[in-house]
């Protein structure tokens, strides 16, 4: 199978604490939001954008909704990874008439409202590259994982830190880290088929980021703080104004 890696841009929020602003279209140096984690990731291939059909997406880029929409970003998460299949199958189907896929094994997911992504990007392929070996989907990553009694959420949603010992033990994938230990939630970089696995066991809508990953035993990666600093009030994004050219 493949191993590059696909990303999957999470744009479909409502915007509530920036006044039901598009968060993807926001500008911010005068660039969308959008447009600055798509070009952090441009090394992935594909690249999908789940959004609504009011954002305008680069040519070349996949797009879809979770249906009904404002489902929560699990089921953002589960339409990206359906609209990769599907996009495999169909592909595979054109060049080779049997409808298998080959694509890749790894998906980046990321929140469009992390202007500094390129800052973490790197950090979390390079870091992924050493644990190569993924665990059977479905295992519990137990006691330090995110969903043991280490590793519950932190007060502003994300993950708490991962203190396990055994660094070169197979994983399904690497997250963003503060250095504190808290993680970024949608800041990963994980095995397709376990998010996959995630998702037909505890379904999609309704359902938190931290559930979907309990399953997964991902390693943390240190990054620098501003790289996870997200744009989801005005204030924030001013502070971003201030530091962006």
């Amino acid at each position: 199978m493949s191993t590059t890696t696909a990303m999957i841009v999470l744009g479909g929020g409502e915007g509530r604490r920036l006044g039901g602003v598009s968060k993807p279209d926001l500008l911010l140096g005068g660039r969308r939001l959008l447009d600055r984690v798509l070009d952090a990731g441009s090394g992935c291939a594909p690249l999908v954008v789940v959004a609504p059909d009011s954002v305008e997406v680069p040519s070349g880029v996949l797009r879809t909704l979770e249906d009904p929409p404002a489902g929560g970003p699990v089921a953002g998460i589960a339409a990206g990874l359906a609209l990769l299949r599907a996009h495999e199958e169909g592909q595979s189907a054109g060049d080779l008439g049997n409808g298998s896929a080959d694509g890749p094994r790894d998906v980046l997911v990321v929140a469009c409202d992390l202007p500094g992504a390129a800052g973490f990007i790197g950090p979390l392929q390079a870091a992924r590259a050493k644990f190569v070996e993924p665990r059977t989907p479905g295992v519990s990553s137990g006691p330090d994982g995110p969903d043991g009694p280490d590793g519950p959420d932190g007060p502003d949603g994300s993950a708490g830190p991962d203190v396990r010992t055994d660094a070169h033990a197979a994983c399904d994938g690497v997250i963003a880290a503060h250095a504190d230990g808290r993680r970024e939630l949608l800041a990963v970089l994980a095995d397709r088929a376990a998010l996959e696995a995630s998702i037909r066991e505890g379904g999609a809508r309704d359902r938190s980021v931290r559930s979907l990953l309990a399953p997964l035993a991902l390693e943390s990666v240190l990054v620098p703080e501003v790289a996870m600093e997200d744009v989801d009030t005005w204030e924030q994004h001013a502070a971003w104004e201030r530091r962006t050219p």
